[in-house]
């Protein structure tokens, strides 16, 4: 963020650029049609309060606030503006219980010229705001929380299709609460993974440890002839990174699929897909600038067979693709293959592939959507868990069920830890399990595998380790809605469970949804929603695996799916988001306090606090310099006047937990770190304050900086 002569603030960020005025703040992202292009969305506090009784919201002047907070004064009303790297977290604080009866209303002018929200329920979770058929804004999923408590609030986000969002805050909340309150929705924008007037299916998504990125893969439908494979990287904190487009040209590619390789000198995300000759394979260097490698043939099938729905794990340079065959003349996969291929050389690598074998084969029914864990990382054998979906025509009318299988694979041969058989608890006679999925964790020796499938409309899973299942099949998801096509993807420490969700009595209206899931099988935050548009329909969802050695990484993975743009699917389009199931919030709070020359300490976070960063650092800037400064941590918080320091406000309460002294640097700056241990639990609230001595500067000899609260949610 960054000040103008004229009083304005403005900030950019990944892919966008704000402003901040007496108009209100106006984001500009790229327009999703023409990267050439910008569109605009201004928001503006209108009005607020409670039941029919509104306050009309003047212009008001705007401050900033520490490094990254743009602040506006209204009247009984605080709104700020605190800067991310993909957009801004907008935010209420109210000093003090609004008076009068029923809920709280806030009224929100949203305007762009070229902009549209088309209104989808009365309840809505995000707001997208679209350019033609493309969305380019998101704004919603808000919460309202009092300071010091870790309780999150929903807030329901109404549009009324004509500019004007309302946050309608529960008169129970507001009664019951202590203040400050303050209510948070987020703003930024929209993350499209593709939008255009083609056809795009079968997303996939890897994790790239080495650069800290994900790449999203898919097919685009330019006829019915021509089909392609589009590749696009994200950073963590969900912002595109340019390079590489396209991967295929004109023909007919379908179905890829993508994991992370390394070894021998390269690394990168190696994507397979399917085409008419067999499958083919492709390597891409980790910076995203260009293809490290030439096309692979990896599987050579006669005209007429037809190799789909590739899987692929890898272990440095080896990597294991399993697939569905259609023999020649059949209307449907009767095998499930695999095949061990090794990548080797430098600066280009070359595929050395072993045989081809066959995991299962069936000559009535079939069998499809075969997956594995992206990694198969035991010591020794590329040993690694499939699974897949097998359609039994007896007992009629026919039933789906999950098979599975433990394989290890050489170049000449494979050998099963676990022969061909029936998921426990996914292969029910007469019950239909289907579209399975697994994940394992990094361990060289005892990685703990979890099985996920949908169980008729419910969402069922499995721990496995390299011995087979443990303990009984357990419930992601078991209610009247329908919950189809899970997605799993393993952590650090513990597993991320997505899934479709609907009312049973409204199919269409599918959302995301996703689960944490600990090592011991126990399901914690079990429906968190990753995207509720609560209209078009969303589906093919998939998942990738933070699967690092490293310890020091936020615990989430990144989802993709498609989403039919209207109500037919002709046209689809492919989105993405990062789930962490632990989050964290950084709200800064408060004002610092001026001390000798006009300095006013600030207090920053230096990195993301998620439990198990033990880099995460507290920052001091705009303290004098060469002073002794001390940084206080309470779990619990206050807000009082400091005796003897005319405007210092103490807002960490004593007893503390600790107080870290330090000496500023000639330009006033000072960091300590704070490593957060892995075990943190979600709940947990810190309270961070800096005091910085200032002998006879006033009675009291210390001034301080503004507040930094931070806790954990799941």
């Amino acid at each position: 963020m960054f000040a103008r002569a004229d009083g304005t603030l403005g900030a950019d960020g990944h892919g966008y650029h704000a402003d901040f005025d007496a108009r209100g703040a106006t984001l500009m992202v790229r327009d999703p049609r023409d990267d050439q292009q910008s569109v605009t969305l201004t928001l503006r506090l209108a009005d607020w309060g409670r039941g029919n009784a509104r306050t009309t919201v003047g212009a008001a002047r705007i401050s900033r606030s520490a490094v990254d907070i743009a602040r506006y004064e209204h009247s009984g009303i605080t709104e700020q503006y605190q800067l991310t790297a993909t957009g801004f977290e907008q935010s209420f604080v109210l000093s003090q219980c609004p008076p009068g009866g029923g809920d709280l209303v806030l009224g929100i002018t949203a305007e762009g010229p070229e902009l549209h929200a088309p209104p989808r329920t009365a309840r809505q979770q995000a707001i997208e705001f679209c350019v033609g058929d493309s969305p380019a804004f998101r704004y919603g999923e808000a919460v309202a929380f009092s300071r010091g408590s870790t309780e999150r609030i929903p807030v329901a986000t109404h549009y009324d299709g004509n500019g004007r969002i309302e946050l309608v805050v529960s008169a129970q909340f507001l009664e019951q609460a202590s203040y400050p309150v303050i209510i948070d929705p987020a703003v930024g924008p929209t993350h499209l993974v593709s939008g255009s007037g083609f056809n795009d299916l079968n997303p996939d998504v890897a994790y790239d440890p080495s650069a800290d990125t994900f790449m999203v893969v898919w097919q685009r439908e330019f006829s019915t002839n021509d089909r392609r494979i589009r590749v696009q990287r994200y950073r963590r904190d969900g912002s595109m990174i340019s390079g590489i487009g396209p991967l295929t040209g004109a023909g007919f590619a379908t179905w890829p699929t993508v994991g992370y390789v390394s070894g021998g000198g390269f690394s990168g995300f190696y994507v397979v897909w399917s085409h008419t000759t067999g499958l083919r394979g492709q390597l891409l260097n980790s910076s995203g600038t260009g293809l490290f490698s030439g096309v692979h043939q990896l599987t050579t099938v006669p005209p007429g067979t037809r190799d789909l729905r590739p899987a692929v794990s890898f272990r440095g340079g080896e990597m294991l693709v399993a697939w569905d065959r259609t023999p020649n003349g059949s209307a449907t996969p009767q095998a499930i293959m695999i095949r061990r291929c090794t990548l080797s050389g430098s600066p280009m690598p070359n595929v050395f592939w072993g045989n081809e074998h066959t995991v299962e084969t069936t000559t009535t029914g079939y069998v499809q959507r075969v997956r594995m864990s992206r990694n198969h990382i035991l010591a020794g054998a590329p040993l690694t868990w499939l699974c897949w979906e097998r359609f039994f025509t007896n007992p009629a009318p026919g039933d789906f069920d999950v098979r599975t299988a433990y394989v290890a694979v050489s170049a000449a041969n494979m050998s099963f830890g676990q022969a061909p058989a029936g998921m426990p608890g996914g292969s029910a006679i007469g019950v239909d399990e289907r579209r399975p999925d697994v994940a394992a964790t990094v361990h060289p020796t005892t990685p703990q595998t979890l099985f996920v499938w949908q169980d008729e409309f419910d969402i069922e899973a499995h721990r496995f380790n390299i011995f087979g299942p443990v303990g009984s099949p357990f419930s992601i998801r078991d209610t009247s809605s329908w919950d189809t096509s899970p997605a799993v993807g393993a952590g650090s420490t513990e597993f991320s469970v997505g899934y479709i969700s609907a009312p049973a009595l409204n199919s269409t209206a599918q959302d995301v949804y996703a689960a944490r899931v600990l090592l011991n099988g126990t399901v914690l935050a079990p429906h968190s929603p990753i995207t509720t548009l609560s209209g078009p329909l969303q589906r093919s969802l998939r998942a990738s695996s933070v699967v690092s050695g490293g310890g020091n990484q936020p615990n989430g993975v990144m989802f993709g799916w498609l989403v039919d743009s209207d109500s037919v699917g002709v046209i689809n389009d492919i989105r993405a988001r990062f789930y962490e199931p632990v989050t964290s919030f950084v709200s800064p709070f408060g004002t610092a306090c001026s001390g000798p020359g006009g300095t006013l300490p600030t207090i920053t976070a230096d990195g993301i606090p998620y439990p198990g960063n033990a880099a995460f650092a507290i920052e001091l800037s705009n303290a004098p310099g060469g002073s002794l400064a001390a940084l206080l941590i309470s779990n619990t918080l206050t807000t009082v006047s400091i005796p003897g320091a005319p405007g210092c406000t103490l807002y960490v309460d004593f007893p503390l937990l600790l107080a870290v002294p330090t000496i500023t640097t000639a330009g006033g700056a000072a960091n300590v770190s704070v490593p957060i241990p892995a075990g943190a639990p979600p709940g947990a609230l810190l309270g961070f304050q800096w005091g910085v001595f200032t002998p006879g500067y006033n009675a009291f000899g210390w001034i301080a900086s503004d507040d930094l609260d931070i806790s954990w949610q799941q």
